[in-house]
């Protein structure tokens, strides 16, 4: 079927029906119009979405777009939930005029909301995107994944006393079957980028088959939106957001969040490797449920701002993108200074006494769980966990003076921590746990699509291997960073790092006076060049 070749303000003078009576446009998106309508027997008020299409698009291009918009009425008809809106009628009129027929949902998006609000409450927080989850776990149950949740596709009314929501949009949606099956009459990925870049997964930019997962990472960046009042992943240009999203490096969470359970949900839910996204719609609906929100409390989106390095120019890139082109991507590289931290947690029993496995391994699942909050609290990025090992990065992707400090701060808390709950351990359940943490400052080569690797992390795990219980090793371009704000002793001289040499090593006993009461506003600074000595000779000449 042909469809009319009709400009977005013609179709007033094309629509001519003897159901519905047209009274105001209000909204318009890449593939068509919405009007407010009234259906004339009885007096309903609905919207209507007509598909338009311009006089220069290609047959080809033309008969993409009807197939698309056929698709969004499928899709829309398997759909029946209270959070969903729904589709009442499909039609085509004169000059064959496309349209399909909405239940008329009269509120504000979402993204109107956080306009006018800047943000919302945790509680309020949870309580939109419960209703969000709800949603998309239906549809995912028939097979259909949304592929452009965001903001602007989420109506909220009031109901009552409450907040009620309403997903909308379906329009770039597609089913799990035909993804899974590469079904070519089906509008997928591989021949087109569609979503909103700043709401996209990585695999849906890289033009991979969608699947339920790529919802499920977008919610997750919704759900940082409401808390922050900005877009989780935003940038001075689309190439940065591509970038951001593509890259290896974890979303940014608040740092009040981080202290919270819903963290952990929502690492889950952000993982940018499709394969670690485990978690469903409906397992995230049943955790998310049974969290208490009244005690995140705070102005989270003035601390993610503070905590945060901002971009000039931040953009919103919130309209839905088209690129019939294949993505090219290149391989950017950066040779940049950060300091890694390694830290090995480990559970003993201290009796010969059988013990429950399952209660030694929850607790260790607990306190490894627990280390990484705190260092997530203190700015880090958290590379990976590997059986009782964890290393994280200080200064990645965004470099501050105050890396290798945030660096031993979090490593003094994480030790401090699992000494006080020892205490209790050891009455109690007659276990204990020994930390191990190895801190090194270097260069490392960073790339666009991983996280950095080399000898700056292997030397930080080789200092945390060879350390002593519940001692923090540190190497010496580390302690000269720290010495004015950190006390410490001499251990023994080393052979570290990919080149074998002996160097000195430092253990970590406690910060300076001038450290404990006044955190990152200390006098003195070291502005050395660690590992820069080239460099350093060439400015000065």
């Amino acid at each position: 079927m042909a469809a009319a070749s009709v400009g977005r303000d013609a179709i007033l003078k094309h629509f001519d029906s003897s159901v519905y009576e047209l009274e105001e446009k209000i909204g318009e998106g890449g593939f068509g119009s919405v009007y407010r309508a009234k259906q004339i027997n009885t007096g309903q008020i609905v919207a209507i979405k007509f598909l338009s299409l311009r006089e220069d698009f290609a047959e080809d291009k033309k008969q993409r777009y009807i197939e698309r918009f056929e698709r969004e009425t499928q899709l829309c008809s398997r759909l029946q939930h209270p959070n969903i809106v729904r589709l009442l009628d499909k039609g085509c009129c004169n000059n064959n005029l496309l349209y399909a027929v909405f239940e008329y949902v009269d509120g504000k998006t979402l993204k109107e909301t956080l306009i006018d609000q800047g943000y919302l409450t945790a509680v309020e927080t949870a309580d939109v995107m419960l209703q969000v989850l709800d949603a998309l776990a239906h549809a995912h149950e028939q097979g259909v994944i949304h592929r452009d949740v965001k903001p602007a596709n989420i109506m909220l009314t009031r109901a009552g006393a409450r907040t009620h929501v309403k997903v909308l949009d379906f329009g770039i949606g597609t089913l799990v079957d035909e993804a899974r099956q590469l079904d070519y009459k089906s509008i997928t990925l591989s021949q087109e980028t569609l979503g909103t870049p700043s709401y996209s997964a990585p695999e849906q930019l890289r033009g991979e088959p969608p699947t339920v997962k790529t919802d499920i990472y977008v919610w997750g960046l919704v759900f940082i939106e409401c808390l922050i009042g900005k877009p989780a992943v935003t940038g001075g240009n689309l190439a940065s957001v591509f970038h951001k999203q593509l890259s290896q490096s974890n979303v940014p969470l608040p740092a009040a969040v981080a202290a919270h359970p819903v963290s952990s949900l929502l690492r889950r839910a952000l993982h940018k490797k499709t394969h670690e996204r485990t978690i469903t719609a409906t397992e995230l609906y049943s955790e998310l449920s049974q969290m208490n929100f009244s005690n995140l409390v705070g102005d989270l989106a003035k601390d993610f701002r503070t905590n945060q390095s901002t971009e000039s120019d931040d953009l919103d890139f919130d309209s839905t993108q088209i690129n019939e082109n294949t993505l090219q991507l290149t391989e950017l590289t950066e040779r940049k200074q950060l300091t890694a931290m390694a830290v090995c947690l480990q559970v003993r029993k201290n009796t010969s006494d059988d013990q429950n496995s399952e209660i030694i391994d929850a607790l260790h699942h607990d306190q490894k769980n627990q280390c990484v909050d705190t260092a997530i609290r203190y700015g880090a990025y958290h590379v990976g966990t590997l059986g009782d090992t964890m290393l994280f990065y200080f200064g990645y992707p965004s470099v501050s003076d105050n890396d290798t400090r945030l660096a031993a701060r979090a490593a003094l808390d994480m030790s401090s921590e699992i000494n006080k709950r020892n205490s209790l351990l050891r009455h109690s359940q007659k276990i204990s746990s020994e930390i191990r943490v190895g801190i090194h400052t270097g260069l490392v080569t960073t790339y666009a699509d991983s996280a950095p690797e080399g000898d700056t992390p292997n030397t930080a795990l080789e200092l945390a291997r060879v350390a002593d219980a519940g001692q923090i090793l540190c190497s010496d371009s580390s302690m000269k960073s720290l010495e004015a704000y950190i006390e410490f002793e001499a251990d023994k001289v080393r052979v570290i790092g990919v080149n074998s040499h002996e160097s000195a090593t430092w253990s970590m006993t406690g910060e300076r006076q001038v450290e404990a009461f006044g955190f990152l506003r200390g006098t003195r600074r070291s502005n050395a060049f660690v590992g820069r000595d080239n460099e350093l000779h060439r400015l000065k000449d």
